[in-house]
């Protein structure tokens, strides 16, 4: 089994056309169910969804949150109420909860993460 990995020299919308066609050969092979896609604009997202709308592969958009939003003084929601409509309509789960960060620094997704997959449980999961 070969893999390869893609690298890009900036980060922007002019990537979208080239990841969406590395998602897609990979989800070729046929092991993969969902496909998570951070996108600020739900831009990314979009063109992945409709990319993906016939394969039975579920796309989860991972939006910013208020917070980090208001942070860098930027318009909140990011997401356009048309762009937000359409995902919904391709059954697109976007999330936009803030992070629950926990006294260790880690967010409580990434502590749920590591107990499921490497059985590490902490002190106060205990009863």
């Amino acid at each position: 089994m070969k893999r390869s990995m893609t690298y890009f020299e900036e980060p922007g919308p002019q990537n979208t056309e080239a990841v969406v066609a590395v998602v897609k050969e990979r989800i070729a092979e046929g092991d993969i169910q969902s496909v998570v896609v951070a996108s600020e604009s739900g831009s990314t997202a979009l063109a992945l969804a409709e990319a993906l709308k016939d394969t039975g592969v579920r796309v989860i958009c991972v939006a910013p949150y208020g917070g980090y939003q208001h942070v860098l003084k930027r318009t909140w929601p990011p997401m356009k109420e048309a762009i937000r409509g359409k995902l919904d309509c391709l059954g697109v789960k976007v999330l936009t909860e803030t992070p629950w960060i926990d006294r260790f620094g880690l967010q409580i997704v990434d502590r749920n993460f590591l107990r499921m997959q490497f059985g590490y449980i902490w002190t106060d999961n205990l009863i």
